[in-house]
């Protein structure tokens, strides 16, 4: 309606009331125009409730709210900005009552004065209230417009805080401490400075020369399983040795550690008292007195689901896989040439040892257990190959935060619902071992794709299951400890048996819960949008599912939560959006561009940062997510220009819908990197072979330093001499036996005046004796394959030599 019809409507209506009253007429006009202001007032508080509602739904404080000199007077601290913040929505509140008592007021009032009018004018009545009821609306559409525009803005200025808030706090998180030492013993700036480089730093190559021996056994060992004619083998040889004649002493020169690594990395080893390892969340190097690692460590164990056990149970599983496994062969379902991929030949008990979680009170270890080498180790990898194909496509599961971002990007946010995660307390040491065995075999039987995964049956499948499950136990000092339930930590079974019991919970109780809007789960970790009204049974009934299994329950904040490294919030369209989530331990030490990594290393980890940035980070957040990624890598010595280039290309590269590369693990060759010759032997090789070269760099400071993880002895193999005392001659030959085992077997070789062993035969036929001081492992190599090789060398370069046999390469 517009404002002059609006205007004459109310005049003719007072025209028409005067002549028929009179004098009596202004008594009513009166009593009209109070119900007229009334009216008004009840729509500027009704839009104003509104207003304020939809604030504390969205957590918005009112400009005319806010305390803004608060924080000035009485200074930044953060118990008065909570109290500040407290005493601000408590006043949104308290004015949200007040304007519902103030329109239960009027509202009263406007009753009574309605009865009165429509007892004094019954004729008009009618005409009265179309004349309110269209004022009414036409105020409501102004009032409402407005308010709706001052919402906008606050949302939008919110969003805005949002983004410079992750940015702030994300940028605070670049002055965290890569170095906690909580020992006794303090660090000198040296050591602090070697520290500061991470543990995943690694050092240049003391010895090329033995890096280019394994670069040659690599690209032997790689050609026997190409079809190449002899030709093509002896050109790539040649051409291979050629690059490797050139650049070697050069890179022999240039790559010598640094004078104060060396001494810095002499000190901090020959101190005995200090435990060095890495912080169980966020890369930070944590150094402890070694006493107070081990008290922590008894007191994990104590605490944990362990019984000790009287004898080492090594033996005793090795024997139970090599029996099962020689079963399966002689009855022609496993083939001979797999049972070395299935036994370990020299077993050892799994080691356990801690990482501290910096961020917990009195800092507690999480326990880690190293299961390779144990006795059911290959074999759980095996079970892990076949079974992960049948668990994977699960609608619940979830990779990655891509995939969650995906998903997420299909959701509305809807009133009544919150975000929660659930969380697994320690889910791997839990998980119920006989229903999972049994809800696989019901998941096997069903799969219809098995035949072609294994030719093992599904009762071999499940009865190795059991054998490898029954084998959790580990090794702490000199004392054996059984895991009383649950799946052994660090076997490759773990996450796979942890997945199926998850899989079950869900079909079970997930699929058909109406009150579930959305579940995605990564391992153990649950994110869940709910009606928040049943949350809590939600959680009980998750709970109650196996009485072995607790789940934990954390809620949104300010309606945004934390999940998989990115935080989620709502937007003003009801979409959700999402930026990159930096834990409290999260540090930004990165692996370090002077790092003696392959150049293509540096890179990937630049085009890592940046793709994760472009993918997880919404368009509200990604120019701040990838300068944050800029301050990072530069703190990490990465150059600025490299940066910039790799920027646009990751911007470009992410915009293309692209599958991931995959390459034929029979065409990649690996290398250990040595520096240049590495690289222009690899760029020989991907012209002449049509393979892909992928590189693993030499000592890190991790694998030299750390010293949490008991450390076991283990057999010295590798290539071995021994000297005659009465001439030059040498004999060299390899063992996978430690080699004072094979050195004491010749010995007792000449003693029984042996014919079959060189060295005895030797010694007969000339009257010499034996060198025992000559005795030396020349290079330790644990790879079969590569101790023959190396073997063919040093016997090759030998002049002098008591080996019976003529070795030609």
């Amino acid at each position: 309606m517009s404002t002059n019809n609006y205007v004459g409507g109310w005049n003719k209506f007072y025209n028409i009331l005067r002549r028929l009253r009179g004098e009596a007429s202004e008594e009513v006009i009166g009593k009209i125009k109070k119900l007229e202001s009334l009216y008004k007032q009840e729509v500027h508080l009704t839009n104003n409730t509104i207003f304020l509602r939809r604030c504390k739904k969205y957590d918005i404080i009112p400009t005319g709210l806010l305390l803004k000199d608060f924080s000035i007077r009485f200074g930044p601290h953060d118990k008065i900005q909570s109290f500040q913040k407290r005493t601000e929505s408590n006043l949104l509140n308290c004015l949200i009552n007040v304007n519902y008592t103030k329109q239960n007021k009027i509202q009263s009032e406007m009753k009574k004065l309605r009865t009165t009018i429509r007892e004094s004018i019954p004729t008009l009545w009618n005409w009265l209230c179309n004349l309110m009821n269209n004022m009414r609306n036409s105020l409501h559409l102004k009032i409402s417009s407005t308010q709706k525009n001052k919402f906008n803005r606050l949302m939008e200025k919110r969003a805005e805080n949002v983004c410079t808030t992750a940015y702030q706090n994300n940028k605070d998180l670049l002055q965290k401490p890569t170095i906690k030492n909580l020992s006794s013993r303090p660090l000198s700036a040296l050591e602090e400075k070697l520290l500061n480089l991470g543990l995943n730093f690694s050092l240049p190559i003391k010895n090329v020369g033995n890096t280019m021996i394994d670069t040659a056994a690599t690209l032997e060992l790689r050609m026997m399983n190409m079809e190449l004619t002899d030709n093509d083998k002896n050109k790539i040889r040649t051409g291979v040795a050629r690059i490797m004649a050139k650049h070697i002493k050069k890179e022999q020169i240039q790559q010598r550690w640094e004078k104060w690594i060396n001494n810095s990395i002499r000190s901090l080893l020959q101190d005995t008292t200090i435990c060095i390892t890495k912080a169980d969340k966020g890369n930070c190097v944590v150094i402890m007195d070694r006493e107070t690692y081990r008290e922590k460590m008894a007191a994990m164990i104590m605490s944990g689901p362990y019984t000790m056990l009287n004898h080492d149970p090594t033996p005793l599983h090795a024997k139970n896989v090599a029996e099962k496994c020689q079963i399966l062969k002689e009855n022609e379902i496993l083939p001979e040439n797999i049972l070395p991929q299935l036994i370990e030949k020299n077993p050892r008990a799994p080691i356990i040892y801690g990482a501290p979680k910096i961020h917990k009170y009195n800092i507690p270890l999480r326990p880690i257990v190293d299961y390779r080498c144990s006795p059911t180790y290959k074999l759980s990898k095996y079970l892990a190959n076949i079974l992960t194909p049948v668990a994977s496509k699960h609608e619940f599961s979830i990779k990655n935060s891509t995939e969650l971002v995906k998903d997420l990007k299909k959701l509305k946010s809807r009133p009544g619902d919150i975000k929660v995660s659930f969380d697994v307390t320690s889910l791997f040491t839990m998980v119920p071992i006989p229903e999972t065995i049994d809800y696989i075999k019901e998941r096997l039987e069903s799969y219809p794709q098995l035949a072609e995964l294994t030719k093992l049956s599904v009762e071999d499948i499940i009865s190795l299951l059991r054998l490898c499950t029954s084998a959790s136990y580990f090794q702490l000092e000199e004392k054996y400890y059984k895991q009383n339930h649950g799946t052994a930590m660090g076997s490759p079974l773990s996450p796979v048996m942890a997945e199926f019991f998850l899989q079950k919970l869900e079909l079970t109780l997930i699929r058909s819960n109406p009150h579930i809007y959305f579940w995605r789960r990564f391992v153990d970790d649950i994110l869940c949008i709910i009606r928040r009204r049943r949350k809590d049974q939600i959680l009980q009934m998750i709970n109650n599912f196996h009485p072995s299994i607790h789940f934990t329950m954390e809620e949104e904040i300010d309606e945004r939560i934390p999940f998989l490294d990115i935080l989620i919030y709502p937007k003003n369209d009801f979409s959700l959006g999402h930026y990159i989530y930096r834990k409290p331990t999260q540090t930004s030490q990165y692996l370090n561009f002077r790092s003696f990594h392959p150049r293509a290393h540096k890179i990937g980890v630049i085009d890592t940062l940046l793709t994760r940035a472009i993918r997880l980070s919404d368009v509200e957040h990604l120019n701040d997510e990838i300068k944050l990624t800029k301050i990072i890598l530069e703190k990490n010595d990465y150059p600025s220009s490299l940066i910039n280039n790799r920027v646009t290309r990751m911007r470009i590269k992410c915009q293309q819908d692209q599958r991931e590369k995959t390459v034929d693990i029979q065409k990649r060759i690996i290398l250990q990197w040595a520096g240049d010759v590495t690289s222009k032997i690899a760029s020989y090789l991907r012209k002449t072979m049509d393979v892909e070269i992928a590189y693993y760099p030499g000592p890190k400071l991790g694998s030299i330093l750390c010293n949490a993880k008991q450390k076991l002895n283990r057999p010295r193999a590798g290539v071995y001499q021994i000297k005659c005392n009465s001439c030059p001659d040498v004999y060299i030959s390899e063992t996978e036996r430690d080699f004072l085992i094979r050195i004491n077997e010749h010995q007792n070789d000449i003693r029984r005046a042996s014919i079959t062993s060189p060295v005895a035969l030797h010694m007969l036929e000339n009257n010499h004796e034996l060198d025992t001081t000559s005795f030396r492992l020349i290079v330790p190599e644990h790879r079969k394959f590569f101790r023959k090789f190396k073997e063919s060398l040093y016997i090759k370069k030998m002049d002098n030599k008591m080996n019976v046999s003529k070795v030609t390469k």
